[in-house]
């Protein structure tokens, strides 16, 4: 098994990628540290503690101490308010325990400066949330399961069955804290481990790896699907200066008419069912169809998607060194402050920017592009570009460019948000601090 996880990782990962590891006491997360351990990969573990299950939430906790003091690495230990949580936003226990756990990890992640979050997923487990998305309804995406990497998210024991996950565990003596909930079927997921499985089992043992065929297959479908539907959009989606056209006439003759223009339209917030009455039953000239930033309206020939007027940016908003999320219409920014560490990783999403805090001057301006606006592009060896040509070559969708927010230090731009830095500002060997910024709703094309 070891080797194994070996190779899931070289896939993913590099061996000098620095990984946080998950860890919750029980025997998937268990085991993961425990293969981790025998690695050469520098890891530390990050335990959350809801406080759920009483004392055995806290022995869970004290398991997982252990753990990092047997191998040596730092242990981190957060202790977070699910129930409340829950209340706040109107969703269930396990929903916020999740989103608090995820939003958690990533906030250490970037702090510490390491490059992965790993988590102790495996076969069952994707089993099981590919049957919730069946059952719930989904698209080709939704069918591909879970993935390997998933942005800064790793799952290493994807290759592996819960039963290999037992077995090692009581061949290498790895202790672990029984979850005394997964045994209860009050919730979604345990019952579809509990009752679901059991039962498509009885049709096929085999059907753990009749699933991974299957969902590899799905993968790639997916991605014959992304293709043809790139090559689609060239022929009917025509972006104008402030507005795009889709050339419905013949598009909605097509059977997988509905399909794509979900898919094209599901970034500017519509959703699957109206758009599917509209295709079966194409309305009548001048009906719309609002999302909460677009508005979608049938001309003749075509149908005319445009911003609507309030979804614009706002004028501007000051930074100041102790600011830390800065929450601006369209946009919300995450900012963190960490030394420049060996192992840490400059390979970033757009959507997250690291720029040397020592070359800033605050208070930072972060605000609308404006034309005559330019900068020098990371990568373009000093080359001064307009911001209008960047997000011409960037390919930024022309409705994307009204939202598109760019962040000043001393009248210099730091970063076009979502996806350029500017090369002044860059790290180098040099930099002692780094200045993170990650855009959390500001997404590029």
């Amino acid at each position: 098994m070891y080797n194994q996880f070996i190779q899931s990782l070289a896939e993913v990962t590099t061996k000098s990628d620095a990984i946080l590891v998950a860890v919750s006491g029980g025997i998937d997360s268990s085991v993961l540290v425990d293969l981790f351990r025998q690695s050469d990969y520098v890891f530390a573990i990050a335990h959350v503690n809801f406080g759920l299950r009483g004392r055995e939430s806290y022995q869970d906790e004290q398991l997982v101490r252990s753990m990092a003091k047997q191998c040596l690495v730092p242990c981190f230990v957060k202790q977070l308010d699910a129930v409340g949580y829950a209340r706040k936003y109107h969703v269930s226990i396990q929903m916020a325990a999740r989103e608090l756990r995820y939003s958690w990890f990533e906030q250490l992640r970037q702090e510490l400066g390491m490059q992965y979050v790993a988590i102790a997923h495996h076969q069952g487990d994707n089993l099981e949330t590919f049957l919730r998305h069946i059952i719930k309804g989904t698209g080709i995406a939704g069918l591909k399961g879970m993935q390997s990497k998933q942005a800064n998210v790793i799952r290493p024991l994807l290759f592996a069955t819960k039963r290999a996950i037992q077995a090692y565990a009581t061949e290498h003596g790895v202790r672990w804290q029984e979850d005394s909930s997964n045994r209860k079927n009050d919730y979604e997921r345990n019952q579809i481990r509990n009752w679901i499985v059991p039962q498509l089992e009885k049709l096929n043992s085999n059907l753990l790896s009749t699933f991974t065929r299957t969902v590899s297959r799905l993968s790639q479908v997916n991605d014959i699907f992304e293709e043809f539907s790139n090559q689609k959009k060239r022929f009917y989606w025509q972006e104008k200066e402030s507005s795009v056209h889709i050339a419905t006439e013949k598009l909605l003759t097509k059977q997988y008419a509905s399909v794509l223009l979900y898919h094209w339209l599901s970034s500017f917030g519509f959703s699957y069912d109206p758009l599917g009455k509209w295709v079966a039953r194409p309305p009548e000239t001048g009906k719309r169809l609002l999302s909460p930033t677009h508005t979608l309206t049938v001309e003749r020939k075509y149908w005319l998607l445009k911003a609507n007027g309030t979804a614009q940016v706002a004028d501007s908003c000051l930074i100041n060194t102790d600011t830390r999320v800065v929450d601006m219409p369209l946009v919300k920014l995450t900012i963190t402050k960490e030394m420049h560490t060996p192992y840490l990783s400059l390979r970033e999403p757009p959507q997250v920017a690291l720029v040397d805090y020592n070359k800033l001057s605050f208070p930072l301006t972060l605000r609308a592009w404006q034309i005559g606006d330019v900068f020098h592009p990371f990568g373009m060896r000093g080359h001064q570009q307009k911001i209008s040509d960047f997000l011409t070559k960037s390919k930024c969708p022309t409705l994307k460019r009204s939202s598109i927010y760019v962040l000043t230090s001393g009248g210099q731009i730091v970063w076009v948000v979502g996806y350029r830095i500017g090369d002044h500002f860059k790290v180098t060997p040099q930099t002692k601090t780094i200045y993170r910024l990650s855009c959390t709703t500001c997404s590029s094309s």
